[in-house]
């Protein structure tokens, strides 16, 4: 039970700070914040990677370039000293070594193995030198002495059964190098140096071309001067690096202990192209592979580098940026909390004004502090509040006034019975004392009258709308005891239409007032017409009409220019009204001359207004 109560306090708690748009914003802010420093970490990160990776490929490269350089430029001396040794005549002699008296086998010997002393003792680097003659003579010059050795067991010497002896004849005057022996394969008799570590060689032979029993020189050189060489370059470099031969197997490296074993790395390189780079994974992390095949046909350089040695530097740069990256992280969240609140507060006051008004305390403003859309907010904000007091105060007005008028409608509605009443006492009276004509005028009153008390609709029909025009013009008649003659022609299919109650009588009583008055007849039409979407109304009297000064006169009073006199009033309530409920494009026009009449002509829409009403 605790637990879930401390569970949804935790919630309220929660929900609470997630609903404020301030805590909203930092959380926005800094995630996105997060994403795009986090992705630019990332591009840079993977980019300077990148960058260090190729440059340590481009600097392996150049240094195996610089390597196969110096390693081509010794390959040509020692190709020029087995040239010179191999066309010295003391050598050609060994290949009729057999066919010589002893004195003169020792002789030659003698020769030969002086040669092979001096190269020995001029070229640090080359360990011993072997001649292996097409009849089982081999002769040896080393450090550790010179050896002799033609007898029936020479023959069968492991070297004349090696695919490098066989290079060599095959092979005419081209030096055939390879590796992956020692100066224990190579020794002739049982000696000291077998207790020895061995020594490494890389050996060139090359065949001597004379007789018919052809000779194989070789030179053995110290494996280490290779390996000197490839690593003079950058001696502090703790990248390994070592040379293969062209079946993978190790013949040069620093690490003695791998040589004559095959390179796992060799069936990953493409020995179709001169060099190539791979990554595999080694024992301590991944290991970036260069390789480089030399142009001497020795082999191929090898060299793996641990990328955490490529990227020593980078993993110091990477710490030094996570670093600054919560560090900025800790300011953007510092300042964005400051300049949030800030840039928040208006807002903050006017969700408190809001709070307050909903309570009831209306009037209320807040004062403008920015101009940005903060600042339009606090304005409009104010603007609402006030007109919410006024608004407030004015229905108050109005309640009061409603239930002041509701007893002057009341007293308003009397008004209407009592005519009605008294107009029927009249009716009633003249029908007991036989005076038609009184009971006639008194029934067209009331008919007159009926539409303007009963009917609270704003629309007629066209046809009751002409018969209230027949009783108004049969009142005037009686008024003035005049001859009006009313006209009508309204088609059928118009007579149902709907018009604004009560728009032809302003003009019909200015053409009885105005045109007509004073004449003993006169003479009004109406017609009626549908012009495509409109009804158009004719409304023409034979009166008097009226000049052009005075008809200019009455336009611009219908117009809204100039007050006018009661036509123009008249006219003008008429024309307000079309616009009001029609539109600007409709309305009132009128046409006459002096003595030649008036014509009042009403245009109104025929198809949205006229619709036709139930009869």
């Amino acid at each position: 039970m605790e637990k879930i109560r401390f569970g949804n306090i935790i919630k309220r708690i929660f929900d609470n700070v997630a609903s404020k748009l301030s805590i909203q914003l930092i959380l926005s802010f800094l995630a996105m914040f997060m994403i795009v420093v986090a992705i630019g970490f990332v591009i840079l990160y993977t980019g300077i990677v990148n960058i260090l990776r190729n440059n340590s490929e481009a600097g392996t490269i150049q240094r195996f370039k610089q390597c196969d350089f110096n390693i081509g430029r010794f390959c040509s001396d020692i190709d020029l000293l087995s040239r010179q040794l191999v066309i010295n005549a003391d050598l050609h002699e060994l290949t009729m070594y057999g066919t010589k008296s002893d004195s003169e086998q020792v002789t030659i010997a003698a020769s030969v193995l002086r040669k092979f002393s001096d190269l020995i003792n001029n070229y640090k680097y080359v360990d011993s030198v072997i001649y292996y003659g097409g009849d089982g003579l081999i002769i040896k010059s080393s450090l550790d002495g010179n050896y002799i050795q033609y007898d029936e067991d020479s023959k069968n010497n492991w070297f004349y059964n090696t695919k490098e002896y066989n290079d060599s004849k095959k092979y005419k005057q081209k030096v055939i190098w390879f590796g992956g022996y020692s100066d224990q394969d190579f020794g002739l008799v049982d000696s000291a140096r077998k207790a020895k570590p061995p020594v490494y060689y890389i050996s060139a032979s090359r065949n001597t071309l004379q007789g018919a029993n052809i000779g194989t020189l070789v030179i053995n050189i110290k494996e280490s001067y290779f390996t000197s060489v490839y690593n003079s370059s950058d001696p502090a470099s703790n990248d390994r690096m070592y040379l293969v031969d062209n079946n993978g197997v190790i013949i040069s490296s620093k690490d003695t202990s791998v040589l004559t074993k095959k390179s796992g790395l060799y069936p990953k390189m493409d020995v179709g192209h001169a060099m190539g780079n791979f990554t595999v994974e080694g024992e301590t992390g991944k290991v970036q592979v260069v390789y480089y095949k030399l142009g001497n046909s020795i082999g191929t350089l090898v060299d793996e580098t641990y990328m955490s040695e490529i990227l020593k530097d980078i993993i110091y740069l990477r710490n030094t940026l996570v670093i600054l990256f919560v560090l900025s992280l800790a300011i953007a969240l510092v300042l964005s909390k400051f300049w949030i609140y800030k840039l928040l507060g208006p807002l903050n006051r006017l969700a408190g004004t809001i709070r307050k008004v909903g309570r009831g305390n209306l009037g209320l403003t807040l004062e403008q502090t920015s101009k940005n859309e903060l600042g339009v907010l606090v304005d409009q904000f104010n603007q609402m509040s006030t007109s919410i007091k006024e608004l407030f105060q004015k229905n108050e007005l109005v309640q009061k006034e409603k239930s002041k008028m509701e007893m002057e409608t009341l007293r308003s509605q009397i008004n209407p019975h009592f005519i009605y009443n008294t107009l029927n006492t009249i009716k009633w009276m003249a029908v007991i004392n036989k005076a038609d004509n009184i009971v006639d005028s008194v029934t067209t009153l009331s008919d007159f009258l009926e539409p303007i008390f009963k009917s609270h609709d704003i629309m007629c029909t066209l046809e009751e709308e002409i018969s209230y025009i027949r009783n108004y013009v049969k009142i005037m008649n009686y008024r003035f005891a005049g001859g009006f003659n009313l006209s009508v022609d309204i088609p059928d299919e118009l007579a149902k239409c709907s018009i604004i109650r009560f728009i032809l009588q302003p003009v019909v009583e200015n053409a009885l007032v105005h045109g007509l008055m004073g004449k003993v007849t006169g003479n009004v039409d109406i017609f009626a017409s549908p012009e495509g979407q409109d009804l158009v109304v004719y409304i023409r009297d034979d009166g008097d009409g009226m000049d052009e000064d005075i008809l200019n006169e009455i336009r611009k009073s219908m117009n809204g220019e100039t007050g006018g006199d009661n036509v123009g009033i008249g006219l003008s309530n008429v024309n307000r009204r079309i616009k009001l409920h029609c539109g600007d494009e409709y309305g009132v026009c009128i046409y006459s001359s002096a003595g030649g009449g008036t014509e009042v002509i009403l245009r109104m829409p025929y198809r949205s207004l006229i619709t036709a009403l139930p009869g």
